[in-house]
């Protein structure tokens, strides 16, 4: 497992981060945050979370099952699909893609399963982004980005399904004349051929609902959490914070976002008044339990497949 001294220690530094956090933000005032939230608090967390990785998982089961026609047995595939989240801390959680390796021993091409990688990124963008947009609305000045973002989905639809848009795209790229942008260009209209098979109207539909309710879920978490430790039942302010932490995190290409999600979180937090305290620990618990929870699950996983495999080669050497 090559990445498993870069996973340990991301997951070393993140301990030191955290710590460090919580004796700035005074070790009194965060475990009186913690007893607010309670253990029965931090198991709705937990989940909700857990809610969140099995619709993502059905859709990618009913993704791959559909476009490829290869029935993959629902206990191995979500072996498969979870043992990606070991390497979530990667940048842009391109470790993900680790669920193609063990997909090909059910006859899935890397190529289709990156291809649907690729697609399902997509509709978690965009479903994220509709999430956070929902807080726009709390703010009649903003209603205007909230319609806005609404409009990008759906040009993003039409242009994603649409050939010309794919042929242009296409021709750009073998006209463009510096290399950089060639090469980029090229990159992107190949990985839109391939994903544009897992990107049919129903897929697309059926993909962003499911995307919606999943990651609702988590942000629905982070919304308990904030009224736990503040009394304030901001819901749509809430999740919107808890999207754009998460679109700020994956946009800023760190480990899993590190760095970048918990400065956007905790520093809106603060802005709406909550003490600096409760955002760290608001902050801390959320990532604990919707990050570091798949982490360590993916983590488990992989480590039963890797001796699965093992086992098979000495039998077949």
């Amino acid at each position: 497992m090559p990445y498993l001294n870069k996973i340990i220690t991301v997951t070393l530094i993140s301990i030191l981060a955290y710590a460090a956090w919580v004796v700035f933000s005074g070790y009194d005032e965060v475990s009186a945050g913690l007893q607010r939230v309670s253990a029965q608090g931090f198991l709705v967390l937990v989940l909700l979370s857990l809610f969140n990785y099995g619709v993502r998982f059905l859709r990618w089961h009913w993704m791959i099952s559909r476009v490829t026609g290869i029935s993959v047995p629902l206990k191995a595939h979500m072996e498969c699909y979870v043992s990606g989240f070991a390497l979530t801390a990667t940048p842009g959680k391109v470790g993900e893609a680790l669920r193609s390796v063990y997909l090909k021993e059910y006859g899935v091409k890397a190529s289709d399963s990156l291809a649907a990688l690729f697609a399902e990124r997509l509709i978690d963008l965009i479903s994220v982004l509709i999430i956070g947009s929902f807080a726009l609305f709390y703010f009649e000045q903003f209603q205007w980005a909230a319609y806005l973002v609404i409009a990008v989905v759906v040009v993003s639809g039409l242009c994603l399904r649409s050939r010309l848009f794919l042929q242009m795209l296409e021709s750009l790229a073998t006209n463009a004349k510096h290399p950089t942008v060639k090469k980029v260009l090229s990159g992107l209209s190949r990985t839109l051929q391939a994903a544009a098979k897992f990107m049919g109207w129903r897929i697309w539909l059926v993909g962003l609902v499911m995307g919606v309710v999943s990651w609702g879920a988590e942000a629905w978490g982070f919304v308990l959490l904030v009224k736990w430790l503040t009394g304030n039942e901001w819901i749509l302010l809430a999740a919107g914070i808890y999207s754009l932490s998460m679109i700020v995190g994956a946009l800023s290409f760190m480990p899993g976002g590190l760095g970048g999600a918990e400065a956007v979180m905790a520093s809106m937090l603060v802005m709406l008044g909550v003490s600096f305290s409760d955002a760290t620990v608001a902050t801390i618990i959320c990532r604990v339990v919707t990050l570091w929870l798949a982490i360590f699950i993916g983590l488990a996983v992989m480590a039963k497949l890797q001796m699965r495999y093992k086992a098979t080669f000495r039998v077949e050497e």
